[in-house]
């Protein structure tokens, strides 16, 4: 999370220089994850993506995170989650205020040890769809479907276990628009 914030810094600064193609989002949203008591985990993410002026395609990097409380303590809270989409994206009009995009993403999650103490991590697959629009200026909002897959096993015992949807809404600021 710490090196995701550090490269928005960056991008703010040299917005004009190197910023092509770049937008932020910032989203929170949850889980349905039938383990914890209500059925649900709370969430949020940040994200850098990428998209070139010639392609449909957007290469996205998140960092997630999805959880009951501030400080996570159960085996089924994702303590932190790095992620890399590849997106594909397609205009619903000629006005091209809205977008509809999907994708898949591969990266890596971290939970509270289900035996022990400590931190367990693992690979992590994930699909999205979406819409994104164009508010005002540079600023838009988007909100997100998402299935997390994720199953690591020890000597016979499930050590993560995640077979969940979600649903994540936000804003986004795009250094092109």
């Amino acid at each position: 999370m710490k090196r995701v914030v550090g490269f928005i810094i960056i991008l703010f600064m040299f917005s004009q220089l190197f910023a092509y193609g770049i937008s932020i989002r910032l989203a929170q949203g949850g889980l349905r994850d039938f383990r914890a008591e209500d059925n649900a985990l709370g969430g949020g993410q940040i994200a850098v993506d990428y998209t070139t002026e010639f392609s449909p395609f957007t290469f996205s990097l998140a960092s997630e995170y999805y959880t009951k409380s501030a400080n996570p303590t159960n085996y089924y809270e994702i303590k932190n989650a790095t992620i890399g989409y590849l997106l594909y994206n397609f205009s619903l009009c000629e006005c091209r205020r809205a977008k509809l995009y999907g994708g898949l993403g591969v990266g890596w999650l971290e939970v509270p040890k289900r035996f022990g103490s400590g931190d367990d991590g693992y690979v992590m697959l994930n699909s999205v769809a979406g819409l994104k629009m164009k508010l005002f200026w540079k600023f838009g909002g988007y909100a997100e479907f998402r299935y997390l897959y994720c199953k690591k096993e020890e000597d016979g015992k499930l050590l993560i276990g995640f077979n969940d949807p979600g649903l994540l809404i936000g804003f986004s600021y795009n250094f092109n628009w």
